[in-house]
């Protein structure tokens, strides 16, 4: 059985869900990598 996509709706605002958390944490990710710190208040 396969299942036909129809739409595909994207939250960039965080309206339907809160992804500032993870937005952070994925910044505190890539700057890790290029051996970088970065705090919440630098944000």
């Amino acid at each position: 059985m396969t299942i036909e996509i129809k739409a595909a709706a994207f939250d960039l605002e965080g309206t339907i869900v809160d992804v500032e958390k993870m937005h952070y944490q994925g910044l505190v990710k890539a700057a890790q990598a290029a051996g970088l710190r970065i705090s919440r208040e630098e944000l």
